[in-house]
């Protein structure tokens, strides 16, 4: 069985916010991971502080949407759909 495409779905100001949107799309039985968009300072420090992209596989997509609505707004901003095929 081939593996299905992750896309961008949001974007976290940080990694613990990330963290609770990734749980609340896991709690929903929508597999999902947080990843951070650099390396820190110098590649030497935590990557806590920086923004974090959420991904969800491409059928999750719309019912990922869903569950990450009370999330939206300063601290978490949705991926186009132009974005989260990049």
């Amino acid at each position: 069985m081939p593996e299905e495409q992750l896309v961008k779905l949001a974007t976290a100001a940080n990694e613990p916010i990330a963290g609770m949107v990734v749980g609340a799309l896991e709690a929903e039985g929508i597999p999902a991971m947080a990843k951070a968009k650099g390396v820190g300072m110098g590649g030497w420090a935590s990557v806590v502080m920086l923004e974090h992209d959420i991904y969800v596989r491409a059928s999750d997509r719309q019912q990922a949407v869903e569950v990450i609505e009370p999330f939206l707004g300063a601290e978490v901003t949705l991926a186009t759909e132009k974005d989260s095929r990049r």
